[in-house]
């Protein structure tokens, strides 16, 4: 039996809802396509170490939904790891040598009023 296009329509409702990482990407993050290099072969050039993600997303949910918790940071690393596009690697070299970063994408610049409260 097949359920009815309304109990459909809200589940789908309920579903993007329900995103907090697929809104918060939506309102802070930047994704990019792969770079392709002449040789052919493509990366991405956009990255950040997952701790200042982290903490962006969880600044993101107080401000504008006080009604929902945060995951884990463990939890939300592996939610973002899924996300096509994006992908998780060890950075070997600059500043974040040694920690977890997301390639695929860049944290948009917060507006000087939302910056300087945080």
């Amino acid at each position: 039996m097949r359920e009815p296009k309304s109990v459909t329509e809200a589940t789908a409702e309920y579903k993007v809802e329900s995103d907090q990482i697929g809104q918060w990407i939506g309102e802070r993050v930047e994704l990019e396509s792969e770079y392709v290099a002449k040789d052919g072969t493509s990366k991405p050039v956009y990255s950040a170490n997952i701790t200042a993600l982290y903490r962006d997303f969880v600044a993101w949910l107080e401000e504008n939904r006080s009604d929902r918790y945060a995951i884990s940071q463990k939890s939300f690393a592996v939610m973002l790891g899924e996300r096509p596009g994006i992908t998780k690697t060890k950075a070997t070299s600059g500043p974040d040598k040694g920690k977890m970063i997301y390639s695929g994408l860049l944290l948009r610049p917060l507006p000087p009023c939302v910056a300087s409260q945080r």
